[in-house]
């Protein structure tokens, strides 16, 4: 009998162990921020949150818990001004009968005035509240970024996740707020984000252009086109490249595509003079030929092979001489490099690497071979007996 009375006892001290749902909140009371936009212009901020609308994803006439109205878009704006981002989303939740919920933002814009600023103020808000994911993209615009998140993107339901989508094919590992975060606090290297503009001839696309060039956390200048490809391509980071190359004889050009390749930095350290050995492996096909040359030959394609590395390394200088003489930004981190495999090396030139890094000379061996010219030999158009061989 003594122990049937333990066991209630013991069962009813339990139960009161139990929290119940005291801190439960119904989804119909919470607005799901998808994407922020945040700007600068004088001394004021300016944040813009894009937030979802539950009740018109269904489509015309939907009438889903999300409370919208029929017909109308997916997504709401609000956008607000104020002298720091914690006062702008005070001021956006009291005009917002539902709770702001950060947890589901995937993307971040920073306008091009924000970034040339400085970073610092908008990175130190976002990571230091825990419900802001570190997952989340950030991104920088030319102009302001308010005016990208607004654009009425077509295929997603959001433009946030639209730009998103494009992010993900501009590197290998798109830049992540946990990312930004790790080479704002690194010793030796820069940061770089792709940035993206609004297409001038179809105001309802967006595209990604290139690499927004950071120092001390400062947008200093852009990359675009070749020598954005030049510089992801020795970070690493480039997406499956399409380099175009002047055939080794004949006319027209030939459309190359790097599928894969690693790159691999050894640091050279005499002293004040570092020399950076810069060996890149990997294939590539041909995904285009406009050209009279004949690649059905291994000859002529060893020597298409040869023109290939010639054109990604030049890429490479080329925007390598732009980011140490006149951005004089370590993005590919050099400096990095030898922080971690010359320690001792670093210590005496940390303090003058500003002044070093210009001077690093920079020696890049490509070694891409072309494996597949395509299941179309010969140019369509163009007779066999036209091709023109090395």
């Amino acid at each position: 009998m003594k122990l049937k009375k333990l066991r209630y006892f013991v069962l009813a001290s339990v139960l009161l162990t139990l929290t119940g749902c005291w801190d439960r909140q119904e989804i119909n009371d919470v607005a799901f921020v998808m994407g922020t936009a945040i700007d600068k212009s004088d001394k004021q901020y300016r944040s813009t949150v894009q937030v979802a609308l539950p009740g018109q994803l269904g489509g015309a006439g939907s009438k889903g818990g999300g409370g919208g109205t029929s017909g109308g878009k997916s997504y709401l704006m609000q956008s607000t001004e104020g002298k720091n981002i914690r006062e702008i989303n005070n001021q956006q939740q009291r005009s917002n009968p539902r709770e702001l919920n950060f947890a589901h933002r995937r993307l971040i814009l920073v306008g091009e005035e924000m970034a040339r600023s400085g970073i610092e103020p908008i990175i130190d808000v976002l990571g230091r509240i825990p419900q802001n994911r570190l997952s989340a993209l950030m991104i920088v615009t030319r102009g302001e970024a308010k005016k990208i998140l607004e654009t009425d993107v077509p295929m997603e339901n959001f433009p946030s996740e639209a730009i998103r989508e494009l992010a993900l094919t501009a590197m290998k590992e798109p830049r992540s707020l946990k990312h930004v975060v790790n080479i704002m606090i690194a010793d030796g290297v820069d940061l770089a984000l792709p940035y993206a503009v609004a297409d001038k001839n179809q105001k309802k696309l967006i595209k990604m252009e290139g690499l927004a060039v950071f120092k001390n956390n400062k947008l200093v200048g852009f990359l675009k086109s070749n020598q954005a490809t030049g510089a992801l391509l020795a970070m690493g980071e480039a997406q499956q490249p399409e380099i175009i190359v002047r055939p080794p004889a004949g006319v027209d050009e030939i459309v190359t595509q790097i599928q894969e390749y690693t790159v691999d930095v050894k640091p050279i350290v005499k002293r004040d003079k570092i020399t950076m050995e810069m060996s890149i492996k990997g294939r590539g096909v041909v995904v285009e030929n406009e050209s009279n040359y004949d690649i059905d030959s291994e000859t002529n394609i060893i020597a298409l092979e040869q023109k290939l590395n010639k054109e990604i390394k030049d890429n490479i200088l080329k925007s390598m001489d732009r980011l140490q003489h006149e951005y004089k930004a370590d993005v590919v981190g050099f400096g990095q490099l030898i922080y971690n495999e010359k320690p001792a090396e670093w210590k005496k030139i940390e303090n003058r690497w500003g002044e070093i890094y210009p001077e690093v000379e920079v020696a890049v061996k490509p070694d891409i071979h072309i494996e597949n010219v395509g299941a179309v030999i010969t140019p369509l158009g163009r007779k066999e007996s036209h091709l023109i061989n090395d």
